[in-house]
């Protein structure tokens, strides 16, 4: 008998010559989709002898999909009322294909998610399922914990930002619900394995970590009473489980004070409320339909490596959970205006510089300052957690034996210290000081801190040395300073604790001061010389925007030239910086076409066009980039 299996089937259309593809794409592309099947069946029969009978022996998959819109369609609008039963979307699926290809499907049996019952149901009874979350946090949390990263981004952040995520996404427990049943011993056996790993956790982060992973094994919605009354049996407040290293509960999740009815937003706690009433609840006016033409695409091209990152969807949990979601075009004209031309004198934007931020943040007019600087204040305690995101990433992409780079922020870019993956010169994280940096730095391995000499001040360094962390400096120990020498290999270097020579840290001191200037170049130019809001240089939004914009323009500088040269972000910033573009909105899509040559064909090539969805700013509509 003759054995066909086809495991993956690619349908390729090449263009030969010219440069169109005709007056309908389109319409070429479905001509060939349709034209596939008979084109298989027809080299099937050429395979199998005539009159073949036999049977099939094992199930037949057919897995198909579909885009959030599409099934909303074909399910009816249940879903956007709150959820349908697993078993009945299942069914509405089936039915969907089946009227698709008729006779292609047998009976289906679909099994639904389960999660705890509630009082009124039966053990075995039907829960209803959020295929589709509107709960940007609750889906991101799921995210990390599929990834194997839900600990080591808890790990990046406050104490106070991971209690106020508890709130929102526990429910505060009812009633007498008892921890009975296979979700309290699911979540005593993770409970026992978090015990084993030893990692840094709070109350806080334990409890996420165990909702997170609840949803994922047991489909429990996140934030469900049984849930929060479970943990709440298992993490009683003011207590933390033996066998970690946990931190001080700042505010407990758990217990009475969980009881009382949460804030609406809770990281609204602490802006002012007439802050939050000068900003208008329906946000600005948005631009459904229009052409226009830009002087940069720069910021279009951030959106890719963002999203890839996670970044975006974290940034839609960040926005929802301060209120603020709204007033994601601020943030996107705050973003747009770190990779535009610098404002003249420090704040007089130009009018090209005003209409490609305006574009990028979807907006027919541009953004006033005022309105922009309101919006700074505002989400000031919301930008931990879209921070921690590039942390992590950025801390998951490094060399493991590598050192980190230590540079002091000028006073009037806001001051601080940045630390930096040399490699590359992506910033890492943005702290007060070497205290707040520490946690960051056990994250990274607890690699040594290189500060180049002009930042090496007897301060800075004191300071380093009493959080714990090692450095290695060129610059000499003043009178009194017990730095000792560095280990052979490593040139005249001193530090506090003697580091392991490896050929990582060697190349990386070997190109110290190249990197240094860089990195200070780097933060001369993203973070004072080009502000994201002109009136308020220097704040958490800035620096936050600083961040990300540094990331996503070394992610396009290290994919497009590592191989050929040393990469940082202001490679991709100087040479894109020109690249015009034609934008064009409908109520769908955000269309952006780039001229063509060598920079979009090495934008296109190395996969640096795709499309981008979820786009906190953009109402759902996809971001699609080619050229033309």
């Amino acid at each position: 008998m003759t054995d066909v299996l086809i495991r993956h089937c690619t349908l390729r259309i090449v263009r030969r010559d010219g440069w169109s593809w005709g007056a309908e794409p389109r319409r070429l592309l479905r001509g060939a989709v349709e034209a596939l099947p008979a084109l298989l069946a027809e080299r099937l029969a050429e395979a199998l002898p005539p009159g073949l009978e036999g049977e099939v022996r094992q199930p037949l998959v057919l897995r198909v999909p579909v885009r959030e819109k599409d099934l909303l369609r074909m399910c009816g609008n249940e879903l956007e009322a709150g959820g349908v039963s697993g078993l009945a979307l299942a069914e509405r699926l089936v039915e969907a294909l089946d009227a698709a290809l008729p006779g292609a499907l047998s009976p289906v049996e679909a099994a639904p998610l389960r999660a705890e019952p509630r009082e009124a149901d039966s053990q075995d009874g039907a829960v209803l399922l959020p295929a589709f979350p509107r709960d940007h946090l609750a889906a991101r949390l799921l995210a990390w914990h599929r990834e194997g990263t839900l600990g080591a981004l808890l790990a990046l952040l406050p104490e106070e930002v991971l209690s106020a995520l508890c709130r929102h996404i526990l429910a505060p427990p009812s009633g007498s619900l008892a921890a009975e049943g296979p979700l309290a011993a699911f979540l005593s056996r993770r409970l026992e394995e978090l015990q084993r790993e030893k990692a840094p956790f709070s109350l806080a982060a334990l409890a996420l970590q165990l909702a997170a992973g609840a949803a994922a094994e047991h489909g429990i919605l996140l934030g469900g009473p049984a849930l929060a009354a479970a943990i709440h049996h298992l993490l009683p407040a003011g207590t933390a489980p033996e066998g970690g290293t946990p931190r001080q509960v700042a505010a407990a999740p758990f217990g009475a004070a969980a009881a009382e009815a949460p804030p609406a937003s809770p990281l609204e706690t602490g802006v002012p409320a007439s802050l939050r009433a000068a900003l208008p609840a329906a946000g600005p006016q948005p631009l459904a339909e229009g052409e226009v033409q830009v002087a940069s695409a720069l910021p279009w091209l951030l959106l890719g490596p963002l999203a890839r990152l996670g970044y975006l969807d974290t940034l839609a949990a960040a926005l929802d959970l301060a209120g603020l979601a709204a007033q994601a075009p601020c943030f996107a004209a705050g973003l747009a205006m770190k990779v535009l031309p610098a404002p003249v004198r420090g704040w007089r934007r130009g009018p090209d510089a005003a209409l490609t931020a305006a574009a990028f943040a979807g907006l027919a007019e541009p953004l006033p300052e005022p309105h922009l600087a309101r919006f700074a204040r505002a989400v000031a305690p919301g930008l931990d957690l879209p921070d921690a995101e590039l942390t992590r990433a950025t801390l998951a992409g490094r060399e493991p034996e590598a050192a980190l780079l230590l540079l002091p922020v000028a006073a009037e870019a806001g001051g601080g210290l940045l630390l930096f993956d040399p490699a590359g010169i992506f910033p890492v994280a943005w702290r007060s000081g070497p205290t707040e940096l520490a946690g960051i730095v056990a994250a990274a391995g607890s690699p040594p801190l290189l500060v180049p000499a002009p930042a090496a001040a007897p301060d800075l360094l004191g300071g380093i040395d009493a959080a714990g962390l090692a450095f290695l400096t060129p610059a000499p120990p003043g009178r009194g300073e017990p730095w000792t020498r560095a280990a052979a290999g490593l040139g005249r270097l001193w530090c506090n604790r003697p580091p392991r020579a490896s050929a990582a840290l060697r190349r990386e001191v070997a190109r110290l001061d190249d990197t240094a200037g860089r990195a200070e170049e780097l933060a001369r130019d993203l973070a004072l010389r080009r502000p994201a809001v002109a009136v308020a240089t220097g704040s958490a939004l800035d620096r936050s925007l600083t961040l990300a914009a540094a990331t996503a323009l070394g992610t396009i500088a290290w994919t497009l030239w590592r191989e050929r040269e040393p990469t940082d972000p202001l490679l991709a910033l100087e040479r894109f910086a020109s690249l015009d573009a034609h934008v064009r909105f409908d109520r769908r899509s955000l269309r952006v076409r780039l001229p063509l040559g060598k920079r979009h064909r090495d934008l296109y090539e190395h996969g640096l066009l795709a499309s981008v969805r979820g786009v906190p700013w953009l109402g759902g509509r996809v971001v699609e980039i080619s050229g033309g």
